[in-house]
């Protein structure tokens, strides 16, 4: 029971100690704390006069001025010391030379008045926490610690005022502390479009403003203190801000609510003596309809029926919950409807003009239909309408008004097509025949152009001299007047003739056919054997390639009967083909040059040797892999090569060492053979050549152990004797082997 009672009375005294502890930590300056703590927008403006204080660069001097709290730096708010800031001690030491936002300069030559302001904000720009801080003034004019002021005030909701008794150094000393809050009210908060709202600045410490009304509002803003008068065009909740002295805003969100007024309107819609209201007003919850005739309606669209035809002037009253009503009226025409129309022609040429106008009674609305080929083909409005048709034949025509009441009239217009003159013609030497394609025409005029005309409707006509000459047709209808048309011919006596480019080509080569024929209407060309087209049917250029060689007769046959022939005109030479064939005896190959259509030859063996003989032997130095090129060259086409690699390998067998392994079977065998070296071997790469040491196959194996095997398959060789050479990473083994 003791222990735990000391124990007890040990945890309270800590406990105790705690208390007081915090309570000495948190009253030092008699601030409010936690939630309660203040952060009071102000503004603190700090004056004082200086004098020399006697040192050795007197009158020259270095000044700060800077506020602190409880002696830790807020923020400089005058620094005149580019040079030797280093003396002024106390705020060096305090700010490390922060100059944020402080007004700075180069040493002063001379005493003055020094004033200087502080938004109550620290360096990054928030609003400090109320309570004591104290401003200070340095300045010297040596290099040692010179004069200084502290002024202490209290920043919270009061405005301080402050005169300190001058000092030796420093006199005239001022501080004033202003706070400042932003706050304004409005005379009314719910109103309708274009109602005044009465503005009210309700601030402290303000010394500018600058108001936000809101969306719609006129005026949208202001600068000055007020009270401000304002309206709003549209309706809506608006959002209304205050900010005094350039930083403290308030904002009252949805504070004023604009509840729109009114608009009241209608259209309508005639049929006969019934009339369709529609309702168009806005911002209205209630409606009251005069019809005019002493009937009433509070329907929002009514249908409403006239007992006669008149004038009937219609009123609509549109009320809302809020900002009153609205009144409009329209004056409404009524009459029996009766639908009707009229055509300036009825009997019109394709693309004539046709003008319809109405002539219907009580009509509120129009639906044409023109008839087939009418352009436009249907209508919506009164018109009139200018129609044309595109098409021949009888054209109904109706005129549907107010939806219901329709006039028909069948066969109205008659449409005749417009003559269309045409035609083509057909040359042959100075006879021209030709073929009338025209439309919509009973009688026919030609002008030939040579002082002969014809009434036919297609006239054959025979010139006396080539030339140019301007024919014309004139197609005439019975009732749509006539065409003309007119088309150049020039004629010409007719004679076959034409060239190629080149006359010596090779098979492949292109060859360009021109014709230079005259009064040709008609082509027939043959390109001779092995031409690739044979023929054409066309004027051309063309161009035609042969396939085979030799002397290549050409023709043209121009309008089915005029011929012009050159024999053996075009030559085409064979490309050279290289190709050669080879045995050996040894190093020494023969070779077998089995060339086409060449004349002349150059070998190069591969080994640096070259050869122009139609088919040289030749001696190789040693075993190897050679690749032997043959340059064939024609007389006329070019060259063709052809090359080959030659791998000799003419060395002797040589059988393993006495005492290795290595073992080959079956051998003879079908072309299947098993390796077993019997040693462990890497890098193993096997290589079958034949007697003339011509390489057959090749394989890499890779690494295999001594215990391991391996197959060979040669299935594809011809029975007889070949070498087979094993390469390894020690040394390399021949064997011959046999397949049968």
């Amino acid at each position: 029971m003791k222990n735990r009672y000391l124990t007890s009375l040990l945890l309270a005294t800590v406990a105790l100690f705690m208390v007081i502890l915090f309570t000495s930590f948190t009253s030092g300056d008699n601030e409010k704390t936690g939630d309660q703590r203040a952060n009071t927008a102000g503004l603190v403006t700090f004056t004082a006069t200086t004098s020399s204080a006697g040192g050795s660069y007197a009158p020259k001097h270095v000044l700060a001025i800077w506020v602190e709290k409880n002696g830790v730096f807020v923020k400089t708010r005058k620094a005149m010391a580019n040079a030797r800031k280093q003396w002024l001690l106390k705020w060096k030491a305090a700010s490390n030379y922060n100059v944020v936002d402080a007004i700075t300069g180069s040493t002063l030559t001379s005493h003055q008045t020094h004033t200087v302001t502080w938004d109550c904000k620290d360096l990054n720009g928030n609003v400090v926490v109320d309570g004591d801080y104290t401003v200070i003034l340095e300045f010297t004019d040596k290099h040692s610690q010179g004069p200084f002021v502290e002024v202490t005030f209290n920043k919270g909701t009061q405005p301080v005022t402050m005169n300190p008794a001058n000092q030796t150094y420093i006199k005239n000393i001022s501080l004033t502390y202003t706070p400042m809050s932003a706050n304004f009210n409005a005379n009314v908060t719910q109103v309708c479009t274009a109602q005044n709202v009465t503005f009210t600045d309700n601030s402290t410490g303000a010394t500018s403003w600058a108001w936000n009304f809101g969306s719609g509002a006129s005026p949208a803003t202001a600068t000055t203190q007020g009270p401000h008068n304002v309206t709003y065009s549209t309706p809506g909740n608006k959002t209304v801000s205050l900010t005094i002295n350039g930083a403290i805003t308030e904002t009252k969100t949805n504070y004023i609510t604009v509840s729109p007024d009114p608009v009241a309107n209608f259209s309508y819609q005639k049929s006969d003596l019934t009339v369709t209201f529609t309702n168009t007003s806005q911002n209205a919850n209630s409606y009251l309809w005069n019809f005019g005739d002493g009937n009433t309606s509070t329907q929002t669209s009514p249908v409403h029926t006239y007992l006669s035809g008149g004038t009937y002037n219609v009123t609509l009253t549109s009320t809302s919950n809020t900002c009153g009503n609205d009144v409009t009226s329209q004056t409404i025409i009524l009459e029996t409807a009766a639908a009707n129309f009229t055509a300036n022609v009825t009997q019109v040429c394709t693309a004539q003009n046709v003008i319809f106008t109405d002539n219907s009674t009580g009509a509120t609305s129009w639906m044409w239909n023109f008839g087939p080929g009418a352009s436009p083909t249907t209508a919506s409005t009164q018109g009139p309408h200018t129609v044309t048709y595109s098409t021949p034949g009888s054209k109904t025509v109706s005129l549907t008004i107010n939806g219901a009441v329709t006039e028909t009239k069948t066969n109205y217009i008659t449409v005749y097509p417009d003559p269309v003159a045409g035609f083509s013609y057909q040359k042959s030497d100075l006879t021209v025949t030709y073929t009338n394609t025209s439309q919509n025409a009973i009688s026919y005029l030609w002008d030939f152009g040579d002082g002969n005309t014809s009434t036919q409707t297609n006239p054959v006509h025979t010139y006396s001299t080539g030339g140019t000459y301007n024919v014309s047709l004139t197609s005439t209808s019975n009732t749509c007047g006539n065409d003309v048309t007119s088309q150049t011919i020039i004629l010409e006596t007719a004679a076959a003739n034409f060239s190629a480019n080149v006359t010596q080509v090779c098979t492949a080569q292109g060859v360009i056919f021109t014709d230079n024929s005259t009064a040709a209407s008609s082509w027939a060309w043959n390109f001779g054997a092995g031409a690739s087209p044979a023929t054409a049917s066309t004027q051309g250029p063309h161009t035609v390639n042969y396939s085979t060689s030799g002397n290549k007769t050409v023709s043209l046959t121009i309008n089915g009967s005029v011929t012009e022939t050159k024999t053996n005109y075009i030559t085409v030479y064979p490309e050279p083909v290289a190709s050669f064939t080879w045995s050996q005896a040894g190093l020494i190959i023969s070779f077998s040059n089995t060339s086409l259509n060449a004349v002349s030859y150059l070998w190069n063996f591969g080994d640096g040797n070259t050869s122009t003989e139609t088919s040289p032997i030749h001696t190789y130095s040693s075993d190897g892999t050679y690749l032997v090129s043959l340059t064939s060259t024609s007389e006329m086409c070019g060259n063709d090569i052809f090359t080959e690699t030659l791998v000799l390998n003419t060395i002797g067998i040589s059988e393993p060492e006495s005492g290795a392994t290595l073992q080959v079977f079956p051998n003879p065998s079908n072309g299947r053979f098993i390796i077993v070296p019997g040693i462990d071997l890497k890098d193993v790469t096997l290589r079958l050549y034949n007697l003339q040491g011509k390489l057959m196959t090749e394989t890499n194996i890779g690494e295999i152990g001594k215990d391991e095997s391996f197959n060979v398959s040669t299935l594809n060789l011809t029975a007889g004797m070949y070498f087979l050479d094993i390469s390894t990473d020690q040394k390399n083994y021949r064997k011959k082997v046999f397949i049968k």
